[in-house]
């Protein structure tokens, strides 16, 4: 018998609102329903569904005669850390002692524990594990240049920078960055890496976090040296890029959205590592027309320098934010 609990980064496991079901007859008159568009010009219809959020580990157990083994599978593209523990036990041993943490890395199953009799006879036990993105071995350097997260022609205003009052105040979202932009702007890796996680199928929005906490669209980048960015809010479905694929900077992503916890279209950038089942963010500097420089609210991002008197009037500036 067991338990489970999982916790991904700082997310929560809520059920989803969700993707789109595609459906039309071919040639023969044949009906046909798929989450994906039929392959050529063919007319179909689009429904949107509830969807469940997608699951990262599958657990498998194996009875031996004299033993139980529990092994895990990281459907990640990239590393993640378990922490294991057990609710309750009788008359057990297991092996490695629990608690326990370990990390699998990307797309490998791994044995998590086997279980057996402490004496000879009847066993019993309850067991529990989370886990997080991220290997808490990797030691990445603060500070790192990115490049801007969208077309090199546009020019984009930061509507919430490192500490902001209305949703950057956890370690895991402190040095995010909130980036107004219209829906359906085109997102583009702000660094090189392999796409860890994809979320795509999320629709609504509001400022119910416990209702839209953890519903927005997202892409998750690991960068070669341990450190992960996350792409938040992005629109439903419009993600181009799969986990697993290695992305080089500036190459499109995905399309900006206003998915999930938000008061407005925009993108939320933030960079992070795993230390130790937790998930934090790091300081980080965008490379701009003006140099490398930190991400403040109100600031115009561009490639190419910004006059400072390209400033809307506070009257015209709203907030949009996120909660991720």
């Amino acid at each position: 018998m067991r338990r489970v609990l999982i916790a991904l980064g700082a997310c929560l496991p809520l059920l989803a609102f969700g993707k789109h079901v595609y459906s039309w007859r071919d040639a023969q008159g044949v009906q046909h329903f798929s989450d994906q568009k039929p392959p050529d010009s063919t007319q179909f219809n689009a429904q949107r569904v509830r969807t469940e959020n997608r699951v990262w580990v599958l657990e498998r157990r194996v009875q031996l005669d004299n033993l139980t083994e529990h092994w895990l599978r990281n459907l990640m593209g990239g590393p993640i850390e378990v922490e294991l523990g057990l609710v309750e036990q009788e008359n057990l041993v297991t092996d490695p002692a629990l608690p326990a943490r370990i990390v699998l890395p990307a797309d490998k199953e791994q044995l998590l524990f086997r279980a057996s009799a402490l004496v000879s006879g009847r066993y019993s036990y309850q067991f529990s594990y989370r886990y997080v993105p991220g290997d808490p071995r990797a030691q990445p350097p603060p500070d790192q240049i990115y490049a801007l997260p969208f077309a090199p022609e546009q020019s984009w205003m930061v509507a919430q920078g490192f500490g902001g009052q209305f949703s950057h105040r956890d370690e895991y979202s402190f040095h995010a960055v909130d980036v107004a932009l219209p829906v359906g702007t085109a997102i583009h890796a702000a660094r090189g890496g392999v796409v860890m996680e994809v979320e795509e199928d999320f629709y609504d929005t509001g400022l119910d976090l416990a209702r839209f906490g953890d519903r927005a669209n997202h892409v998750r980048v690991l960068h070669d040296d341990g450190s992960m960015a996350i792409y938040a809010h992005l629109d439903l479905e419009s993600v181009v890029v799969q986990v697993g694929e290695r992305v080089r900077v500036g190459q499109k992503i995905a399309a900006s959205g206003n998915t999930g916890y938000s008061t407005g279209p925009h993108l939320h950038f933030v960079v992070q590592q795993n230390l130790g089942m937790r998930i934090v963010s790091m300081p980080f500097l965008f490379q701009t027309g003006d140099g490398a420089v930190v991400p403040v609210e109100k600031m115009w991002l561009s490639q190419k320098p910004v006059p400072p008197a390209t400033e809307p009037a506070d009257a015209d500036f709203a907030v949009p934010s996120g909660s991720r």
